[in-house]
């Protein structure tokens, strides 16, 4: 997705009710590459699926 385009798409997502939750062990570097972008906020974290499934 153009970055541009990522605040409409949060909140049209929003805006259904839905959450977007990224699973799994990520590394720091991709971690870090969301603080950077300042769209970490926008997600869940989860450190697993099935816990990803209950958020």
């Amino acid at each position: 997705m153009e970055a541009s385009r990522f605040p409409a798409a949060q909140r049209a997502r929003t805006a259904a009710g839905t959450v977007l939750v990224l699973a799994g062990p990520l590394r720091t570097a991709v971690r870090r590459l969301f603080e950077v972008t300042n769209t970490g906020p926008a997600f869940r974290w989860a450190d697993t699926v099935q816990q990803a499934m209950t958020l």
